[in-house]
């Protein structure tokens, strides 16, 4: 497996309308994807990797923290990305699309939320 560029797609302005991200998920990935709420992790929270295509949506302007994209690519874990979040940062909502064997670190005050396939299972990190 090789890893490309990351793809990402601008949601601000529906980032409280989970049938707007639905729609952005299902239009990008061809799935139908279930949109979770907002999570705020305090410590370290790990998501994924999962069997299908996931997505992260980011919103920067929030507690400082951070979320990093890795990808277990045959055993060897590669840091792909990496995002802060502060509370003085632009008011910008960022999907971010995680291929199969992707999967992210949430840290501190980073508000997130997930879109998964209702068919995607969490496969096992080496």
């Amino acid at each position: 497996m090789t890893s490309g560029p990351l793809q990402t797609k601008d949601v601000t302005s529906i980032a409280e309308d989970d049938d707007g991200l639905k729609t952005v998920f299902n239009e990008e990935t061809g799935t139908n994807g279930i949109v979770e709420g907002w999570i705020t992790p305090v410590k370290v929270l790990q998501r994924g990797p999962y069997s299908c295509v996931s997505a992260v949506v980011i919103k920067f302007k929030s507690g400082l923290g951070a979320v990093r994209i890795f990808v277990n690519d045959n055993g060897l874990h590669r840091d792909i990305a990496a995002y802060e979040t502060k509370s003085d940062a632009e008011d910008k909502v960022t999907m971010i699309f995680l291929e199969p064997n992707y999967y992210c670190w949430l840290m501190g005050y980073a508000k997130v939320r997930f879109i998964m396939s209702p068919v995607s299972k969490q496969v096992l990190s080496d």
